[in-house]
């Protein structure tokens, strides 16, 4: 369930501001996933073009952020561009099909995620509850402060054929891996592609990106 959904672009502007962000960065960063996914090779590994198409994603938004203040910070692969006034960051994950529109089922995260998005999300709902953080011993061991004392919002990116589709979106609940309620959605005008639509988007079971990473592995026994 959504507390609060924003869409009307006026609305949208002046949330995003408080954010310290705008609708033509956020959409600059969908355009890069766009013609960065859709410019990969045919041959390709099938993940491969959301994995370029997420990574390019997190460059542009840095490239456009980090020079105004806000910093990055990568703890597992977990991906995170930081603004400290109002101490908030944000991770780039891809939406699925619901992603960035106002209508049907609650958007989620098309892959599941790992431990430090399952920690985001429960940091991120005690700080939106005034429930305080984590035991200090418990924040100090994740080497990651900002987890406990940042709010996490995602930006999903939901690539179609001719268009992309995007939202900003602070979470409320993880299941299985899987962001499925957000306490609020601010929904971004959706980006037309049509000069691109001669290119493939490859949009399909692989369509989206699939990190934020931050997988465990570990290695086979002999």
């Amino acid at each position: 369930m959504t507390q609060i959904l924003r869409k009307e672009p006026h609305d949208v502007a002046a949330r995003l501001q408080e954010l310290g962000l705008t609708i033509a960065e956020l959409q600059e960063v969908g355009r890069i996933a766009y013609v960065h996914k859709g410019d990969c090779s045919p041959l390709s590994p099938p993940t491969f073009p959301g994995t370029v198409a997420w990574g390019q994603a997190v460059i542009t938004l840095r490239e456009i952020k980090l020079p105004h203040g806000w910093r990055k910070k990568d703890p597992g692969n977990f991906s995170m561009t930081i603004n400290d006034e109002p101490s908030i960051y944000i991770v780039v994950a891809s939406g699925d099909q619901f992603a960035g529109i106002t209508y049907g089922k609650t958007p989620t995260t098309k892959t599941p995620k790992g431990y430090k998005t399952e920690q985001a999300v429960n940091a991120t709902r005690q700080i939106a509850m005034d429930l305080g953080t984590e035991d200090a011993a418990i924040v100090e061991s994740t080497k990651c402060t900002e987890l406990y004392t940042h709010s996490a919002w995602f930006f999903l990116i939901n690539i179609q054929e001719n268009s992309v589709m995007m939202e900003i979106s602070r979470p409320s609940e993880i299941i299985k891996g899987k962001i499925t309620s957000w306490e609020e959605r601010i929904i971004i005008p959706t980006l037309s592609m049509e000069s691109e639509s001669d290119k493939d988007a490859n949009d399909g079971d692989n369509g989206g990106f699939n990190p934020d990473i931050d997988i465990n592995i570990q290695p086979l026994g002999s």
